[in-house]
């Protein structure tokens, strides 16, 4: 195309001019999407970036709150050791202070505050051949054990002793007469005391008269008995399950002195009497003045070979019926007693069991009697007719040896029942028909309790621990809540506190231990007999416990928190 200039020559304005032009124009177009493209790009590693910055940044924060936690627990774990030092510090001081004032030394191994005298054996619980006090192959007695004497010491409390042992017992197989161990272990520890004079024991002839339950009733002549004592026993103490040393201070309230060994202990329903059995008598105390109030002697018109005065005859087991006014008692000739408690005269004697009565409990709605016996049967009886209800025992999975303990659960609903065959067993009162069975004891258990709200049982046993049963669980794997080990000897007697705070259980190590339920470590070791702790009841009033012991002593305490 030519346009014609201002001096007629023509410029040529073409279409190649354009066409070149026109050409470079996709260049920049990519140009710009590639720069868009690259921008994008860094966009999103600048988005990455700060993903990641900010989880680095919240895992800081997380890191430093979990050191500020870890600073704070180690500050509060350093200022309760530091307590718990202070503590510990002074406790030996005072115990260094006592130790320069010669007043005695804390018991070694082997030493119960005070004399070390023979552990007394379990009457009728030793195996003696063929045919032992059970009728059969039975449980470990309890042989004695080297004499010796040491220093009386006054009543400590601090930590638990590492070096406590028990005293030397002999393997069950072994075992001869359990008789002649028991009587000759008392009658040694009887003679390792004599000459030596007992200042918290009065012996003479007070007289008190009996209230409420025992009517107008005199009472017997005052048996020997210790009021608030401090001198002959020890105390001590353990942890909480918070961590801290436990607070609790255990006082002597009375002591009585027995003819024997002393094999079973139990408080009347209102907490105010105390029944103990022990060779030929059973007899009831004040619990709280320690007044003896009445003594209930073997009746007149049995075998000849138990009415022998040389023969030894033993009242295993005691209770009260909840109204107080029969006094139930089981013994080695085989027959459970009911006893009217004002007139001191038999009203039932139940017959029925093949050999001795080890155990015996009362029903809380006043209507039956549980009894267990070496015949490896568990019996129930009506307590106002004295008639047979039902025999426990019978099919594939009763007994297979004595049984050694029986307790009515609070709501008269069950009965338990400890064997020898190391079983713990639970019937239905209504139809007899056992319900559980509790195995995981490795030796024969020999105590049983359950707990105030009906939902737990406790079982002490000769392999020295007790267990903690859930009765709601019908799977084996999960029946055993806890087992408790701390005892160096053969478990006894088991009992609940009232309020279920506690166990308690007592031992041949000749201790007195305190359990709480939340953990298996012992809270409290009292040791307040120089023999076995055959019996264990806690009152069903307040925080008062008693004790029977094979150092023909029984015991009642007061603690408080």
């Amino acid at each position: 195309m030519n346009i014609p200039s201002a001096g007629g020559q023509g410029v040529y304005v073409g279409g190649e001019g354009t066409g070149a032009q026109g050409r470079q124009q996709p260049g920049v177009v990519e140009l710009i999407d590639q720069l868009r493209d690259e921008f994008e790009a860094v966009a999103q590693e600048i988005k990455a970036y700060r993903g990641l910055r900010d989880e680095f940044q919240r895992k800081a924060e997380e890191q430093i709150s979990e050191m500020t936690t870890l600073e704070s627990a180690l500050l509060q774990m350093e200022q309760k050791h530091q307590l718990m030092k202070e503590q510990y510090e002074s406790e030996i001081s005072r115990l260094k202070k006592q130790l320069m004032g010669g007043q005695g030394a804390l018991p070694g191994a082997g030493q119960v505050a005070g004399r070390d005298e023979p552990v007394a054996a379990l009457p009728g619980l030793a195996r003696a051949g063929a045919q032992g006090a059970y009728g059969g192959q039975l449980g470990a007695g309890f042989p004695s054990a080297q004499t010796g004497s040491t220093p009386a010491t006054k009543r400590h409390r601090g930590a638990i002793p590492t070096d406590l042992k028990p005293a030397t017992s002999t393997t069950a197989s072994t075992l001869g007469n359990p008789i002649g161990n028991i009587v000759g272990a008392a009658g040694t520890a009887a003679a390792a005391a004599a000459g030596k004079e007992e200042p918290n024991e009065v012996q003479g002839p007070e007289k008190f008269s009996g209230t409420n339950l025992m009517g107008n009733v005199t009472s017997d002549q005052g048996v020997g008995r210790t009021n608030n004592s401090d001198n002959d026993y020890v105390v001590y103490q353990g942890m909480n399950s918070n961590g801290t040393l436990l607070n609790m201070n255990v006082k002597l309230q009375n002591s009585f002195v027995h003819d024997s060994v002393v094999c079973c202990v139990r408080y009347s329903y209102s907490g105010q009497y105390l029944a103990t059995g022990s060779n030929k008598c059973a007899q009831i105390f004040d619990a709280a003045t320690g007044a003896k109030i009445a003594t209930f002697a073997r009746d007149e018109g049995v075998d000849q070979q138990y009415n022998d005065a040389q023969q030894d005859s033993f009242i295993r087991a005691v209770c009260f019926s909840p109204d107080g006014k029969w006094l139930i008692t089981g013994s080695e000739d085989r027959l459970v007693r009911v006893w009217d408690v004002r007139t001191r005269t038999v009203k039932h004697k139940l017959t029925g069991h093949e050999t001795d009565i080890y155990s015996v409990d009362a029903s809380s709605d006043n209507k039956f009697i549980a009894s267990g016996s070496g015949d490896k049967k568990a019996k129930l009886w009506d307590l106002k007719t004295g008639q047979l209800l039902h025999t426990l025992g019978g099919g594939d999975r009763a007994p297979t040896d004595g049984v050694t303990s029986v307790t009515v659960s609070p709501t008269s609903l069950h009965v338990a029942a400890g064997s020898l065959d190391k079983i713990v067993r639970v019937w239905e009162v209504e139809t007899g028909r056992l319900v559980r069975s509790f195995e995981g004891h490795r030796d024969s258990v020999y105590s049983v309790a359950f707990s105030p709200d009906c939902r737990m049982l406790l079982s002490g046993s000769l392999d020295k621990t007790l267990k903690l049963w859930d009765l709601a669980a019908s799977n084996p794997s999960n029946q055993c809540r806890l087992s408790f080990t701390g005892h160096k000897d053969f478990v006894l007697s088991v009992a609940f506190s009232p309020n279920g705070r506690w166990l308690i259980s007592g031992s041949k190590d000749r201790t007195v231990q305190f359990w709480d339920p939340r953990q298996p470590s012992m809270c409290l070791m009292l040791q307040g007999h120089k023999n076995s702790v055959i019996s264990i009841d806690h009152s069903p009033k307040g925080n008062a416990l008693a004790t029977g012991s094979g150092d023909k002593h029984a015991r009642t305490w007061i603690y408080t928190n």
